[in-house]
């Protein structure tokens, strides 16, 4: 990581704590944790619905994002301040943007993104 720099890694998030995750990099085998103090957020909120550990976690950019455990979340590994060694930290979801006026999509067509048939 030292050399080649930042690495994105597909994670799952395994154990949500008060203020950090725990999260399985799959392709590494290894679990890291994410604290949120190292996250570009505004603010975060851990709770417990039926024993079940959330985090809401409300992004620089706007965005809310809720994660609970076995929720994938892309993860950047970078050089940490030791030699061989490494931090994890998940990079913001993207802003939102808007649909083009008249409603039709980015593709063409007046179908609506988030409807998805079975035929």
């Amino acid at each position: 990581i030292a050399e080649c720099g930042t690495l994105e890694q597909k994670g799952s998030v395994v154990k949500v704590l008060d203020h950090a995750l725990d999260i399985l990099l799959s392709d590494l085998g290894i679990v890291r944790r994410v604290y949120t103090d190292k996250l570009d957020i505004k603010a975060f909120k851990t709770r417990r619905i039926q024993s079940i550990p959330y985090m809401d976690l409300e992004w620089s950019n706007g965005r809310k994002q809720t994660l609970t455990a076995f929720t994938s979340v892309p993860v950047h590994l970078i050089k940490g301040d030791k030699p061989f060694e490494f931090k994890a930290v998940i990079p913001p979801p993207p802003p939102l943007t808007a649909k083009p006026a008249g409603g039709a999509s980015a593709a063409g067509n007046d179908e609506d993104d988030d409807v998805i048939t079975l035929d």
